[in-house]
């Protein structure tokens, strides 16, 4: 369900409003969860039974100086992987490809030759980032796991740099070969 619909709902036990909630302490999170866990969320749109909240997710709160897409994914038409980046996250790939398409870049990998600093350095001016060791490890942890995993795409939506420069997978989408999964 999208996020957007959990902040209009609300428990229809005790009205407690909202199925999203920042809180600052420990003592927050335990008094928002004990009015969560075990009532009904009613959401707009859907029957007035609701859903039956069963468990809470607790997230860090992330200070976000920029954020970016990076993913990779099997090129249908070549048979050989990608890696398809971009200077604007948080959007979603059609939305960023509708308002933002000249900042989308794209880089083959040659399966024989592997991927290499180099043109990690590159996709790291592209996207900016003057640090690029990081960013390159992170990239080429992320094409191992690809190659490994058997995955057809693994994307990172926002990719997200703090204040601290800590890069940070936000969000994270990994679609794995139904025909390896017997390998996994």
């Amino acid at each position: 369900m999208q996020g957007l619909a959990r902040t209009k709902g609300f428990f229809r036990e005790n009205g407690f409003k909202s199925g999203i909630h920042i809180c600052d302490t420990i003592q927050d999170v335990q008094e928002v969860a004990d009015k969560m866990l075990g009532k009904h969320l009613v959401l707009p749109h859907q029957n007035e039974d609701g859903l039956m909240c069963n468990s809470v997710l607790v997230m860090e709160h992330l200070e976000i100086e920029k954020q970016y897409f990076l993913a990779i994914s099997l090129d249908v038409k070549s048979g050989q992987p990608v890696i398809t980046y971009s200077d604007v996250g948080g959007l979603s790939y059609a939305r960023l490809c509708q308002l933002y398409p000249e900042r989308i870049y794209h880089h083959q990998i040659d399966f024989d030759k592997g991927i290499d600093f180099v043109n990690l350095a590159q996709v790291a001016d592209k996207l900016g980032i003057y640090e690029s060791s990081r960013i390159s490890f992170m990239i080429k942890n992320l094409y191992e796991c690809f190659l490994q995993r058997d995955c057809l795409s693994i994307i990172i939506n926002p990719l997200v740099v703090t204040p601290a420069r800590k890069f940070i997978a936000a969000n994270t989408q990994i679609r794995l070969d139904e025909d390896a999964l017997y390998r996994q």
